[in-house]
């Protein structure tokens, strides 16, 4: 029997050069007794096509089961976007999470000195290169 999927807080980390913002679905562990280490994932696309919301669910049962929060995100696609920008758009994100993700979820609630940044096929592949 497949379970609902967890509800996710929907943030904008970044906006773009051109103004449009860049989203990312937030998932929280259900209790938390202590700060949580947050994963950042890439969903796979080739980094030429689709969304976050095509990254695999198991991340999203997995990691909050564990403890962690999960970050899923978008970012910029080629060939609009150079590798640059996706590069731009991780480190971005990381930035967010340690800076600002704390304020929206509380203090208490991430730990941002622990943070892993993975994903699926080439949606890690800035990650292996960086």
């Amino acid at each position: 029997m497949s379970r609902p999927h967890p509800s996710p807080q929907t943030f904008a980390y970044k906006t773009d050069p051109s103004g449009q913002q860049v989203f990312c679905d937030v998932y929280i562990p259900a209790d938390i007794d202590k700060p949580c280490p947050v994963i950042i994932w890439m969903h796979y696309s080739g980094l030429v096509f689709d969304n976050r919301h095509a990254a695999g669910t198991h991340m999203f049962y997995s990691g909050p089961k564990r403890g962690y929060i999960v970050v899923n995100i978008d970012y910029r696609l080629a060939p609009q976007a150079k590798m640059d920008d996706i590069y731009s758009d991780v480190e971005d994100c990381a930035i967010w999470v340690r800076t600002v993700l704390p304020e929206k979820l509380g203090q208490n609630v991430v730990e941002t000195s622990q943070l892993i940044i993975g994903g699926g096929s080439c949606g890690k592949f800035p990650i292996e290169t960086s």
